[in-house]
């Protein structure tokens, strides 16, 4: 058996991982200096830039939001921040960015979500909420069985026989079905 295969330069190999690490590396260092100067341009401007989440890294300009409804401003956010969050992380994100609601806004944008759940656009996790297109179809899929599984229905409870004021069930004659008015008056007549 010859020896036409040799073993990889494991040296070679990594020089070549570190200068693609080194090129993505740069390619991010480009594209946050690009994002600062627009956030820095939008400064000038005087719309300060909000930073959305905690942790997300993610600033959008001050009313970034504004015109937009519920969903519309979820899906965007979601997308931008790529990571999964919980109802509050959104909607301080949202209201940060500019979204207006007149009522409850913790409960417009929960139910926001729940609208874009219902359409499949996002799905619901223990630990927050991220976009379905993250996920392969069979994630999905298996996702949205475990939700119909957990859905509760509506038990009727048996009605217990209804009592009287004083606590004793009531007890209710029972009658003989009614006869017909000319039977009865037959029935009189002969006796």
């Amino acid at each position: 058996m010859e020896k036409d295969q040799q073993a990889p330069d494991w040296a070679v190999v990594l020089a070549g991982m570190e200068t693609k690490a080194a090129a993505w590396l740069s390619a991010a260092k480009s594209l946050r200096a690009a994002l600062a100067a627009e956030t820095g341009a939008q400064q000038a401007e005087g719309s300060p830039a909000v930073t959305m989440a905690s942790g997300s890294g993610v600033s959008f300009p001050r009313g970034a939001f504004h015109r937009k409804t519920a969903t519309e401003a979820i899906k965007i956010y979601l997308e931008a921040v790529r990571v999964k969050q919980t109802n509050k992380e959104i909607a301080q994100a949202l209201k940060d960015g500019g979204l207006e609601s007149t009522g409850n806004f913790d409960n417009y944008i929960t139910h926001g979500l729940f609208r874009l759940k219902k359409d499949g656009i996002v799905l619901r996790f223990d630990d927050g909420w991220g976009l379905a297109e993250w996920y392969p179809e069979s994630f999905r899929a298996r996702i949205e069985e475990k939700a119909e599984g957990t859905k509760k229905r509506k038990k009727r409870r048996p009605t217990a026989p209804k009592k009287t004021a004083i606590g004793k069930l009531r007890i209710r004659p029972i009658t003989a079905p009614v006869q017909d008015q000319a039977e009865t008056e037959a029935t009189a007549q002969a006796s």
